[in-house]
């Protein structure tokens, strides 16, 4: 079994159950831990989040995240099954105004309390209400609240289903957790006081996640083949509105600190937790700080979480843009960023502040840059000798270097530990 960890975004065809589209990834990277965040029907298409791996813990916030669809809405017949497919038990065709149809979706923003039907795969006292379908059976189901966020329609068109012709809607529907676009189509056309159903299905988005990053099972067997693991996204997920910061951290210098003081601080004031995404780097261990230390330190800061960005091809190759957006606002939530004003990110960290301000304004996250801390701020005047020495500059050009990790390392390779321990505001416990 391979060791692989991560988000596997499937685009399902038609007339493939969830649970087939889902052993089919199983299969091609052969992992054996694998889930998923909501199935969809037999012939229903669209986008299936599937998780592997470490990635399963993931479930539970995904499965309650907002979801989009585009469905058809068919005026004039019922079924046994609410949508199209199942058998005709009403038929009523005639033209309903649409100002008419308009108000009647108006009705339904908000959310309601929706009745499950009884071709799904909800389960009462451990039987499944398809099972029980299936062989013949109706029962009294309960209501359950569902959210509808919008309802927009996007089109109006006739459809042929058997020999009649019934007036369609093409809805996008944005909505919550266990809702049934079957039953909203039937309820909706309830109020129309006209028998109505769904027709096709297609999810679109849900869990921040969108089709168009999506591959069908042909595409992922293919990718896999020719080691392209492009298609597997890290699974980052907090659940909660977040304040975040983001680095390798791999020194945890004053300057680090310095920005996760901050970033704790607007969290606890804005009633957010505060993330820190470490970039895992190849050498995570190095002669200054290990990931344990690395954890520890920032917990004993009162980060809430600490969680750690895998390195690898795809992820090298990942645009600024995506990082943010797939990243930093769809998985861990961020509502701010706190950064020092050296950050760089992006593809060979081509992206800079300024960039990530643009592209922070352009997905609502606020920004808050941390000034560097120059060397100058922390060193006495002979230590300030010794490392102008040691690092064969003038001073005025020294005055101006800033704390980094990469000058730490140097100066600790210089064997100036001392020196280093007033940078990293800790003794250095050799490793």
């Amino acid at each position: 079994m391979n060791n692989i960890n991560g988000i596997v975004l499937i685009n399902k065809d038609k007339g493939i159950t969830s649970f087939k589209a889902i052993s089919a990834v199983r299969k091609i990277l052969s992992v054996k831990k694998i889930g998923h965040t909501g199935t969809l029907d037999i012939d229903a298409e669209g986008l299936l989040v599937c998780l592997v791996g470490n990635a399963c813990s993931m479930q539970n916030i995904l499965m309650d995240s907002k979801k989009e669809y585009i469905a058809e809405m068919v005026l004039g017949i019922a079924t046994d099954t609410e949508d199209d497919t199942g058998v005709i038990v009403e038929k009523n065709i005639k033209r309903v105004d649409f100002e008419d149809v308009k108000n009647a979706i108006k009705k339904f923003i908000g959310g309601y309390n929706q009745i499950p039907p009884m071709y799904s795969s909800k389960k009462i006292n451990g039987v499944s209400l398809l099972k029980l379908a299936k062989s013949g059976k109706v029962i009294d189901r309960k209501p359950c609240h569902i959210d509808i966020y919008s309802i927009d329609i996007l089109d109006r068109y006739e459809k042929n289903i058997g020999k009649d012709i019934y007036e369609t809607y093409k809805l996008k529907i944005s909505c919550g957790k266990g809702t049934y676009i079957r039953t909203l189509c039937k309820d909706i056309g309830e109020v129309l006081n006209i028998p109505s159903c769904m027709g096709e299905l297609i999810r679109t988005k849900t869990g921040g996640f969108s089709i168009e990053d999506s591959n069908t099972i042909e595409e992922i067997e293919k990718k896999f083949i020719e080691n392209n693991f492009s298609f597997i996204k890290p699974a980052l997920y907090t659940g909660k509105d977040s304040v975040v910061t983001f680095g390798k951290f791999e020194t945890m210098h004053i300057g680090h600190k310095k920005i996760i003081k901050k970033m704790v601080e607007i969290a606890k004031e804005k009633g957010l937790i505060s993330v820190a995404l470490v970039v895992n780097i190849n050498n995570e261990y190095n002669n200054i700080v290990t990931r344990e230390q690395q954890m520890s330190y920032m917990k004993s800061m009162g980060v809430d979480k600490v969680l750690y960005f895998p390195m690898n091809d795809e992820t090298k190759n990942m645009k600024g843009e995506d990082f943010v957006y797939d990243i930093l606002k769809n998985q861990i939530r961020s509502k701010y960023i706190v950064v020092g004003e050296d950050c760089s990110f992006g593809k060979g960290g081509e992206c800079h502040i300024t960039d990530l301000k643009r592209i922070s304004k352009e997905c609502d996250i606020n920004i808050e840059v941390v000034k560097t801390v120059k060397i100058t701020e922390c060193l006495t005047k002979d230590e300030f000798t010794a490392v102008e020495n040691a690092l064969k500059v003038d001073s005025e050009e020294l005055k101006e270097k800033k704390i980094s990790s990469t000058l730490i390392k140097k100066l600790m390779n210089d064997g100036l530990v001392n020196i280093v321990e007033h940078l990293v505001d800790r003794k250095i416990i050799k490793l």
